[in-house]
């Protein structure tokens, strides 16, 4: 992770969340939408996110036991708070992927990592849905 400085200054719970929504709202790639936060949480929150059972896609196993870039990096991790949050991507009540998203760090961050995950999701399924809607024959 690039931010293993803990003295570096690091975005607060609102400013980054006030950036996840920038990402989403002028990104028009889904997938590209995912990398910049994905890098954004490297950068500001200890984190990083992975987009898993991308719409019309469904793992054949449990996707926290398959996918060993998730597990290559849970075990780099040399932090002694972690967490992990999977976060389905839902619109209209319907899941249309899910968002993993890891978080380590040298401090306590209390419940920002599940906010952050969170919100991330959901600013993430809103895109989804747009994109969706804008080209109804990838739907």
């Amino acid at each position: 992770m690039n931010n293993k400085n803990p003295n570096l200054p690091q975005l607060s719970e609102e400013e980054l969340l006030l950036e996840i929504d920038r990402i989403t709202s002028t990104q028009n790639i889904f997938q590209r939408a995912v990398e910049r936060i994905g890098a954004l949480l490297e950068r500001e929150a200890y984190g990083k996110a992975f987009l898993v059972e991308l719409p019309g896609t469904k793992p054949s196993e449990s996707i926290l036991s398959t996918s060993n870039e998730i597990q290559d990096f849970l075990a780099s991790i040399q932090m002694p708070y972690r967490s992990l949050y999977s976060v389905p991507l839902e619109s209209g009540g319907e899941e249309r992927g899910k968002l993993i998203a890891c978080f380590a760090s040298p401090s306590f961050l209390g419940d920002l990592p599940r906010r952050v995950a969170g919100y991330a999701a959901e600013q993430l399924a809103l895109l989804l849905t747009r994109d969706q809607l804008c080209h109804p024959q990838t739907a």
